[in-house]
């Protein structure tokens, strides 16, 4: 039998800044412009299409006609789990709540739900493109409790300032509101507390939702085309577009052939440093941030995450090909 021990059933708020000016006139003290702006309004500055399909006035959720003003992210590590929690989520909005013994109505209506799940075996765990994610992530610098022991242990010999090799220990503050962010001059010191809008915002974060149609036939046609013309194969040349093989070895390290003992291995599949005439461009492939930047010169964070809302249809095109790699 399946022990129920170790599951976990998460759940997540956040509100526009639209729905936050309705529930406090202070939340006009946000400073940052995209936050307040919205997303269908930056639209256009992210080069997002203008008419047909992409266009925000045709987005399901988040254009102009049609933004939330609350977004609620369920997850959980079990199906049931999932669906108990989504019902009950939903008996709060549809059937109301007891208020001084009268039952009210919540007020709130769901405009769109977006069902999502991890692919399935033997890619769970990996994107739509068939890459592993998650394998790269910062580690946090401080204490936790009263116990004082560290939120990231440091496991590099090599350098006191990274958690794992590879990985750099970050201020507090350079994810979530109220903390200490990075010195711009010592890396190892804290710098200023980094603070948004009204005092209740400690402890709160930014995120960003945002719907994106991936091209995963296209994708892989066009590692088969570019890897076979230039002798390297699909699996080499995606590789190299990417930065880490599909098991989530890195090419810096395993530069001709995938190697799965390093990829399993979390103090091995993040220890090495990009080459600065190798770094990719895109701020996805190389992950907002390259590693040759000194961390005391990193102005912005970026914690990226992903579900496959299509991952029977993801999955299909994946392992309906040869070598599972995108």
């Amino acid at each position: 039998m399946e022990s129920r021990a170790v599951l976990s059933t998460w759940l997540n708020v956040a509100f526009s800044f639209k729905g936050l000016k309705a529930l406090d006139k202070e939340a006009d003290k946000f400073r940052d412009k995209a936050f307040k702006e919205g997303l269908a309004k930056r639209s256009r500055s992210l080069n997002d299409p203008v008419q047909g399909l992409g266009w925000q006035k045709r987005w399901l959720i988040g254009g102009e006609d049609n933004e939330a003003d609350v977004l609620l992210i369920l997850a959980s590590d079990s199906v049931e789990e999932m669906a108990f929690a989504i019902r009950r989520v939903e008996s709060w909005i549809y059937e109301g709540a007891a208020l001084n013994g009268e039952l009210v109505p919540s007020g709130a209506a769901v405009i769109f739900k977006q069902k999502g799940a991890t692919l399935p075996s033997p890619l769970t765990g990996h994107e739509h493109f068939g890459f592993l994610d998650g394998v790269s992530q910062p580690g946090i610098r401080g204490t936790a409790g009263t116990t004082q022991e560290l939120i990231t242990p440091r496991q590099n010999p090599a350098d006191p300032n990274q958690g794992k090799p590879g990985q750099d220990r970050l201020w507090p503050g350079e994810f979530v509101f109220g903390y200490p962010g990075q010195d711009p001059k010592d890396a190892d010191k804290k710098g200023k507390v980094k603070t948004e809008g009204p005092s209740w915002s400690k402890n709160g974060s930014f995120l960003v939702f945002r719907r994106l149609r991936q091209d995963v036939l296209g994708f892989r046609e066009f590692l088969k085309g570019e890897g076979d013309r230039l002798k390297l194969g699909p699996e080499l040349f995606g590789a190299k577009c990417v930065g880490r093989w599909a098991s989530g070895a890195p090419i810096e390290r395993a530069t001709n052939a995938d190697n799965l003992e390093m990829s399993r291995d979390d103090c091995a599949n993040n220890a090495f440093n990009f080459q600065e005439a190798t770094v990719p461009k895109s701020p996805v492939l190389a992950r907002v941030n390259a590693r040759t930047i000194s961390p005391n010169h990193l102005r912005m964070r970026t914690r990226t995450g992903w579900f496959a809302h299509s991952p029977d249809t993801s999955a299909r095109l994946i392992l309906e090909t040869t070598n599972p790699l995108i």
